[in-house]
């Protein structure tokens, strides 16, 4: 039996035809039928892969602050930094605990702290602010 599928790979999509092959196989004078391969045809690829594209930092796109969020809902555990501290892209800001496990939250951009809207102890949503660099 061919099955026909439509599989979207980095926004393109292909269709893969999928084959099973099953075959009879008699054990102890019992016939039984087992699924023994399945095959499938690669897709041909028509189009080049893109140009990486240097991304473009949220400094930018927001006009200079970047806004540092809670990605889910906790409580926070440490505020590693305060008003006028100098971070860099990848500096941890925030330890929130959510689901028993503590999460640096980290900056995307390099800037200064304008804001700390969050203390320890305090509980947060998906979405909150928590620090402004700018």
């Amino acid at each position: 039996m061919v099955r026909k599928f439509k599989v979207k790979v980095k926004g393109e999509i292909y269709e893969v035809e999928v084959e099973e092959v099953r075959e009879k196989n008699e054990i102890g004078g019992v016939s039984t039928t087992v699924a023994t391969t399945t095959t499938v045809q690669a897709p041909e690829v028509t189009s080049t892969p893109e140009t990486p594209r240097k991304p473009q930092s949220k400094k930018a796109i927001t006009g200079g602050t970047e806004q540092v969020k809670a990605p889910m809902p906790g409580t926070i555990l440490d505020v590693k930094v305060k008003v006028g501290d100098r971070v860099k892209a990848g500096d941890a800001v925030v330890v929130l605990e959510a689901m028993k496990m503590e999460n640096d939250i980290m900056t995307s951009v390099d800037g200064e702290v304008k804001e700390v809207l969050v203390n320890s102890g305090a509980t947060v949503n998906e979405g909150d602010i928590l620090v402004v660099i700018g």
